[in-house]
């Protein structure tokens, strides 16, 4: 008899709808433009679990559910609107994935990340703005702090991973000249010729040789050597010659010239400040690495050079010519720039001793000339991928 009716509540428990036997309640309902929080109310009614709702949950949804287990249903409720839903013990929670929202604690996960090749201000940059306000970083150490739901965590982690990859490394060599505008019409072409051989000059820049390419390093060593003897000859200046390793996306800044320091009066003319004024060329170089051996590079060369001083002595006045450009070349190859032309003025007075300084005679004596130069600035830029580090990461 006992047996009986224990086989009777048996197969009455498996009866009874919205229950599946050693598993989670299932529901069986229609929802058609009813509100958020009604449904929830039904579902609950429905399952006799718990549902809690953070106070800004709402909206409508229409939804045909038939044996759906109640975890399911929940999220396909909460989809919509973005919200999260956490089971907490026997009860289930809706919340939403704001970090404003004060319930957004009772279901965020913590972790921090340690970067390796990117910045703090990188990660700042490329993070999505879905994810911005899960993810907070320091401004003097490489660690990443994030806030946010178990998936959301999980897909901003592999994210970073994505992301902190090492960057490939960049060498840029570069040459800055004024070369006589009389002897660049002497020499022409031949100053950027170059044996298709690979022939090499005489430089630093001689140890490395290239094959397919525009300019390899040995026929820079060619048009170095070439501006070289043009400066013996006084013909020609070289200003700066740097070789500097950088990451694809930096900027290189050089600069070659003077920093003056100008003491300028407040407005109260109680006291004084001191201002720092740099003449000279500076060359800005940024290399971006495309794809493979090819290269975005932005040059951005500019001159300054004193041309006066203010009136009452409140400054220099200083003349400044630049430009900028956008290329793209293959690894080794060489860049030339050139268009801004510089012009100078000598003024020479030349005397016989003695006769040249006795009064109505002097001028037979004296000889006045002045003469104006026209210089030709001239920029070779290469940039090499070093060996070692390719763009598969990125």
């Amino acid at each position: 008899m006992k047996r009986m009716f224990l086989i009777s509540f048996i197969v009455l428990l498996l009866a009874l709808p919205g229950t599946a036997f050693g598993d989670e309640p299932t529901v069986s309902i229609v929802f058609v433009q009813n509100d958020l929080r009604d449904a929830v109310t039904e579902l609950t009614l429905q399952t006799g679990v718990n549902i809690i709702l953070d106070a800004n949950v709402q909206g409508v949804v229409t939804l045909d559910l038939v044996d759906v287990p109640l975890d399911q249903a929940l999220r396909m409720l909460a989809l919509p609107g973005g919200y999260e839903v956490h089971k907490i013990d026997d009860f289930y929670f809706i919340g939403t994935a704001d970090p404003a929202s004060p319930s957004f604690r009772n279901f965020a996960v913590t972790a921090t990340y340690q970067l390796q090749h990117l910045s703090a201000a990188d990660v700042a940059e490329l993070m999505p703005d879905i994810y911005r306000k899960y993810v907070n970083t320091g401004l003097y150490r490489n660690i990443v702090t994030i806030a946010a739901p178990q998936a959301t965590l999980e897909r901003i982690l592999e994210l970073l991973q994505q992301l902190d990859q090492p960057s490939q490394q960049i060498l840029i060599q570069a040459v800055v000249t004024e070369v006589s505008r009389a002897a660049l019409e002497e020499w022409g072409a031949g100053l950027v010729s170059y044996d298709p051989s690979g022939e090499k000059g005489s430089s630093w820049l001689d140890g490395i040789s290239y094959s397919n390419s525009v300019f390899s390093f040995g026929v820079f060593g060619k048009v170095l050597a070439s501006l070289r003897a043009l400066e013996a000859e006084q013909k020609a200046e070289i200003h700066a010659n740097p070789r500097v390793i950088t990451t694809s996306g930096k900027t290189v800044d050089l600069f070659s010239g003077e920093t003056h320091y100008v003491v300028l009066p407040t407005t109260s003319n109680s006291s004084s400040r001191m201002e720092k004024v740099n003449v000279g060329l500076s060359l800005n170089v940024t290399p971006v690495v495309v794809q493979g051996n090819m290269m975005r590079l932005t040059i951005s060369p500019e001159i300054s050079h004193v041309s006066g001083q203010l009136k009452n002595n409140e400054g220099l006045s200083v003349r400044r010519s630049a430009v900028s450009t956008d290329v793209y070349a293959e690894s080794g190859q060489t860049l030339l720039l050139a268009g801004m032309t510089l012009e100078s003025s000598t003024n020479q007075d030349s005397h016989v001793p003695i006769l040249g300084r006795l009064p109505l005679i002097r001028w037979f004596f004296t000889d006045k000339s002045d003469a104006t130069e026209e210089r030709e600035l001239l920029i070779l830029v290469t940039a090499e991928i070093l060996p070692g580090t390719t763009s598969d990461a990125l």
